[in-house]
Parts: structure tokens; C-alpha cells; sequence
């Protein structure tokens, strides 16, 4: 066996190839000595383990979200710049993205507040996606034209404001009255996309419904949400093989969430969740064994900046936050990551919501104000994922002796081992161990690598 060692550290902020190692035998045998106790430098000691035989979830991919911010961005950009992106992010020689997010009308990332439908209407006569036809639909098609194995899923951030309680885009609730309306709005909008050769293969009930966010937003309870994904939403999506996603926000009560909408009904498929509020790795863990043919999906995660600074002092801290969560993430049983937009300008928007305040949302590329493609730190910690993790891959099982190490493997379709490795300590000499076939390397200081095993 060959094992192949791809590495990006803060200095360089490549994925780059750094090793080939061929294996060595190791015989499971306890070593000889005439004494008790450890036997410092044996294999035992400092050991990478992978288990191929134990098989744990399969993954659907990862990606980005096609917001129409980052769609107006992509739009504008000049050509050679447009080619680097989508070559970079799903091209052949690129980190390999193959799943996606659009939103169903506007959402803070949008060049305003919008709809599918006038003020005021209550039908659907009028319905239109038209707007998404000048930015977001065009940087979909470019990019299912660079890969056609492309999965979308899609979120509605705010129904339009007459038809909600407060009738305003932030807040409130969707008025009960309207629960049908609304959910053959957003059949509607699958079906439009799909006569434009886009398919949506899951939808989530409501992006982050548990707050009254200040940009697009709207509320449910448990109780309201589940009401209207298997009362209403059902009845339009499932005869068009839509998948329904619950919850859509942080991952602090997935569990809770979960249990409550599974238990329920078969109707849901599944749940989508952000990273925003910390870890809660445990309530992903929960919920893949209480429900082990269900979806976990993180929908979004990004790091946020501040303006005032330069975006260097962040690119430590955007490497580390990505290499923890998504390692994380897979070992909590996600099924895919989703991050946030995949492009955005230097003053990380367009945003119609955040130009004027002092934050910003990074982005794994930046289009600089010369028009040229800045790949940020995100960019290559996602793609040791992304570009080594193939669709159809099953987490297996792994386990290391390091308090400062973090690891994820993952047994692909051809049958190679990618493991991702997060050395968050100084340079260790390691060993890894799968079956008989040992690999000794070394982990840099504060390095991200993928191990790619094959025969």
C-alpha cells in the first residue's frame, strides 16, 4: 500500500503534496521483554488506528452556497477570474465541491429583499423567478456545467411580508391562513428551477427559525414547524422527490429537534444545522444513533470578521475553525457541509443587510478590488475534505493518542482511505496502522493534511 500526504499550514496556505510513503508489516503481537509496564517508542504508543471495517455514515458531499451576492460577484468579475473559481472550486483539478445551496428569494446575502411574488398577492398567478435568471441561476449553471454531479438543496429565509403576522421581512411568523399558500410557493419555486434545468433535491423548512434575525427572517416552534413540513409542505414536495429538512440553525438542540420531528412523521428526512453557537458535536453523535437512516446536514457555516482589520490577522484563526468543526462534523455523523457563499467582493458583501455595519462574513474566495481570485484559508481547509472525500464514502472508524490531534477517515467508493489529520500541537513523528500495513510520518506544527491510502 502507498500512503500520500497532502499538507496546508498557515504559512503557506496550500494543499499541497508533501509525502509518499510506502507501508511496512505490523503483526498485532505483544512485544517481548522481561519487564512490566510501557515500552516507550513500541508502535502502541504513537499510533494512528483506521478501521475500514467499521462503517459509519455515508457522506453526500460538500460545498457552498450559491447566494445571489456571491452570484453578482461571480457575474462581474472578469473572465479569467470567473474560469479560477470555477475551476478551483469544481473542476477537475480543483477542491472538488459537489453539493450546494441556493435561497428561495432573498436572504441577507441578496442585493435586496425580494420575492417570487408582488406585494400583496395571495396566489400564485403571478409567481416568477426571474430575478434569479440575471445572477444566481447563471453561476448554478456555470458550475453544474463543470460538474453535472451537483447536489442542491434550498432554503426560503422569509416569506414576503404580507404574509406574515408582523408584516415585516424581520421576524414574525408565517399567518396559519397562509400555510398552504406558501408551501406551493416553494414547490413552485423547484418547479421553476427544474424547467430550467436545476434540480433542488431537498428543501429546509425555514433558515435559522429560532431567531428574529434583523436581515430576512422568520419564526417557528416545534410545534408550528412540523404542522406545516408534514401537513403542508409534504403534499407538494414528496410527489416531486424532494427531501424536507427540519430546524436549519444551530447545532445546540438538534437532538431535541430531532427526536421531536422523526418521531413524529417519515415525512422528514432529515435535519440541517450551523455551526454559530459552538460545538455540540454530542448532539450530532445522539442524534445518528437514535436515528441512523436519517440526514445530518451542517447547511452553513462561515467566520466572522471585522472590517477594521486586516483579513490576515484572521487566517489562524479561519484554518483552525474549519478543520475542528468539520472533523467534528463527520465524526458526529454528518452527512455533508455546507459552507456559506462562495464568493464574495474585498468588503466581503455585496450584502444589503451588512454593508453598513462593522462585521463581515468571510468567504473561501475573495474577488480583490483588481478583479483577481483571493483564495483564503477556508478555501484549502475545506478542500482536504472536499477534493479527498468522495460522494458515496462511509466515515469509519479511527483513534489516536494525541489530546492536540484530530481525526477523521473516510472509506471511498474506489476503496481508498483518506484520513484527515488536524495536528494542533508541535511536530510529532507518528505512526498509522491500518490492518497490517504501517505508514510512519511526520505532522508539522499547527498543520492540516489528508492521508490518502491506496492499494
Amino acid at each position: 500500500m502507498k500512503l500520500t500526504v497532502y499538507t496546508t499550514d498557515n504559512g503557506s496556505l496550500r494543499l499541497a503534496k508533501t509525502a509518499e510513503i510506502n507501508h511496512t508489516d505490523y503483526y498485532d503481537v505483544l512485544p517481548v521483554s522481561d519487564s512490566h509496564g510501557f515500552h516507550p517508542g513500541d508502535v502502541e504508543g504513537d499510533t494512528i488506528r483506521l478501521y475500514p471495517e467499521v462503517k459509519r455514515q455515508q457522506i453526500h458531499g460538500f460545498g457552498g452556497a450559491f447566494t445571489e451576492s456571491a452570484a453578482y460577484v461571480f457575474a462581474t468579475a472578469p473572465e479569467e477570474t470567473k474560469a479560477a473559481i470555477l475551476d478551483g472550486y469544481f473542476g477537475k483539478n480543483g477542491i472538488g465541491y459537489n453539493y450546494g445551496r441556493v435561497s428561495i428569494g432573498g436572504c441577507d446575502f441578496s442585493l435586496s429583499a425580494y420575492s417570487y411574488i408582488p406585494d400583496g398577492a395571495t396566489d400564485l398567478g403571478s409567481f416568477s423567478v426571474a430575478r434569479d435568471e440575471q445572477y444566481t441561476l447563471p453561476f448554478v449553471k456555470a458550475a453544474l456545467a463543470e460538474n453535472p454531479g451537483i447536489t442542491l438543496f434550498a432554503s426560503p429565509w422569509s416569506p414576503p411580508p404580507h404574509l406574515k403576522t408582523n408584516e415585516k421581512w424581520q421576524g414574525g411568523k408565517l399567518k396559519r391562513e397562509y400555510y398552504s399558500l406558501w408551501a406551493r410557493y416553494v414547490a413552485a419555486f423547484v418547479l421553476s428551477y427544474a424547467e430550467r434545468g436545476v434540480r433542488i433535491s431537498a428543501v429546509t423548512v425555514q433558515n435559522e427559525l429560532r431567531h428574529a434575525q434583523v436581515w430576512e427572517s422568520c419564526l417557528y416552534e416545534k410545534e408550528e414547524e412540523l404542522d406545516f413540513a408534514v401537513n403542508y409542505l409534504a403534499r407538494e414536495l414528496k410527489p416531486l422527490g424532494v427531501k424536507i429538512y427540519v430546524y436549519d440553525h444551530c447545532r445546540e438542540r438538534v437532538f431535541s429537534r430531532a427526536s421531536y420531528a422523526f418521531g413524529a412523521s417519515s415525512d422528514v428526512d432529515g435535519i440541517a444545522c450551523h455551526w454559530y453557537s459552538g460545538d455540540y458535536f454530542d448532539e450530532l453523535r445522539m442524534t445518528r444513533e437514535r436515528f441512523p437512516d436519517k440526514d445530518i446536514i451542517v447547511s452553513e457555516a462561515c467566520v466572522p470578521m471585522r472590517k477594521d482589520k486586516p483579513a490576515s490577522d484572521y487566517d489562524g484563526v479561519v484554518l483552525d475553525k474549519y478543520a475542528h468543526d468539520i472533523i467534528g462534523d463527520l465524526n458526529g455523523g454528518a452527512n455533508a457541509f455546507c459552507d456559506w457563499n462562495l464568493v464574495l467582493d474585498e468588503r466581503r458583501g455585496p450584502s444589503h443587510f451588512r454593508d453598513n455595519r462593522p462585521m463581515m462574513a468571510d468567504a473561501p474566495v475573495i474577488v480583490g478590488d483588481d478583479g483577481k481570485a483571493i483564495f483564503r484559508p477556508s478555501f484549502y481547509a475545506i478542500g482536504h475534505f472536499s477534493k479527498f472525500i468522495a460522494r458515496g464514502a462511509r466515515i469509519i472508524g479511527c483513534s489516536q493518542p494525541y489530546r492536540d490531534v484530530e481525526v477523521t477517515a473516510a472509506l471511498n467508493p474506489d476503496g481508498s482511505v483518506a484520513t484527515v489529520v488536524y495536528n494542533r500541537g508541535a511536530t510529532k513523528r507518528v505512526k498509522v496502522l491500518m490492518g497490517t500495513a504501517l505508514f510512519e510520518l511526520d505532522l508539522g506544527e499547527n498543520t492540516l493534511s489528508t492521508l490518502v491510502i491506496e492499494k
